[in-house]
């Protein structure tokens, strides 16, 4: 089944613009320490309710969902399709041109962004801005920055993809949704890297890579969304970064990787404005996402998700509700002021592989009054 809860006012999204590096483990205390183990209990996020959502054609891929929308993709990753959620009838389509498939669909209310590539040829990914209410279709070009990558991060007023430097290093590019009108963030050296680029209202994180050998070392970094200088996170172990969200006064949300030759595991740490760093769980890496007014991210066994808040804590927000015998999660997907997460569940020893497209839940978390 594909779960989907609501958590009202998201506004950012996460993504990647780069191939995922392999993390130098740090000899510091922090990056050597065990994983730490599933909390024994936690509170529930309070007001989470659960709609099943079907109908939907078999052989379709659930890429993001709301309480008004529901965008799918075909088998082939050629069609996108957006139908109302609760009638399941199509309001648009949208076809990859001739020779692209598609890369990433990303929803936010009234925009629908999508990003397709050349499977042949080394070229650049269109980026084409959808007007969910007219249908109308605009290509991103970048201007002075043309793409070299794909969409990397969606938020509610901007996204980003990644360029070429005039030095032919690695830039990250921002792109007004409504202007389409670009500006640079920040570029890094030759033979650097950026990928698990995040928004929040607090800032823009990304995390930096170089290409040392054995294993690359990754940092994380803060670029103010006025497009100010990017600065060093304050507080995670030298190298071991993977990703991070930009909180309040400064603050800081990320993962790091304790273990060099298990990168798809982290420890994720919080810290508030100047404060020390504080351990929250362990968790599986490129699932922490900044939504609503919350950080959220997945365990690293995959069977829930937690949530966390300076008001609440540490809570946990979601799980199979359903209690399959084998059940996964997908990293959250934040869509306007909804927060879907996909589950992949079936039954141990069963060949059957359940794909995403299976009958899907939707809940929504009460505003706050």
């Amino acid at each position: 089944m594909l779960g989907l809860l609501m958590a009202s006012g998201c506004s950012t999204s996460e993504g990647e613009n780069a191939e995922s590096p392999e993390i130098t483990a740090s000899s510091s205390p922090a990056a050597n320490s065990p994983s730490p183990a599933e909390p024994a209990t936690l509170p529930k996020v309070q007001n989470l309710g659960c709609q099943e959502v079907t109908g939907l054609p078999p052989g379709e891929q659930i890429k993001a969902a709301t309480a008004d929308y529901v965008v799918t993709t075909s088998l082939k990753d050629t069609r996108v399709v957006v139908r109302d959620t609760e009638s399941k009838r199509t309001l648009l389509t949208y076809d990859a041109p001739a020779r692209l498939r598609l890369q990433d669909v990303y929803l936010r209310p009234p925009s629908l962004v999508v990003t397709s590539y050349d499977e042949v040829e080394d070229a650049a990914p269109e980026m084409v801005v959808i007007d969910l209410d007219t249908g109308d279709e605009r290509v991103v070009t970048g201007g002075a920055r043309k793409p070299w990558t794909g969409v990397s991060s969606v938020g509610e007023d901007y996204l980003t993809y990644g360029s070429h430097g005039l030095d032919g290093g690695y830039c990250l590019t921002k792109v007004d949704l409504s202007t389409l009108q670009t500006q640079d963030v920040g570029c890094v050296p030759p033979r650097n890297g950026i990928h698990q680029v995040r928004q929040s209202p607090f800032g823009l994180a990304y995390t930096r890579f170089d290409d040392t050998r054995p294993a690359s070392c990754g940092s994380a970094r803060v670029a103010e969304v006025s497009g100010r200088d990017a600065v060093d996170v304050a507080g995670p172990a030298p190298c071991n970064v993977w990703e991070s969200v930009a909180l309040a006064d400064g603050g800081a949300a990320w993962g790091e990787v304790p273990k060099a030759r298990q990168i798809e595991l982290a420890n994720y740490y919080v810290r508030q404005g100047a404060g020390e760093p504080e351990l929250l769980a362990d968790g599986l890496t490129g699932s922490l996402t900044w939504c609503g007014d919350s950080v959220w991210f997945v365990q690293s066994y995959g069977r829930r998700m937690l949530r966390w808040s300076s008001e609440t804590g540490l809570e946990e927000a979601f799980r199979d509700p359903k209690n399959h015998e084998v059940s996964a999660l997908s990293s959250p997907i934040c869509s306007g002021d909804s927060l879907a997460v996909l589950v992949l569940s079936g039954v141990a020893g069963s060949r059957t592989r359940q794909s995403f497209t299976s009958p899907s839940c939707l809940g929504r978390r009460a505003k706050q009054q």
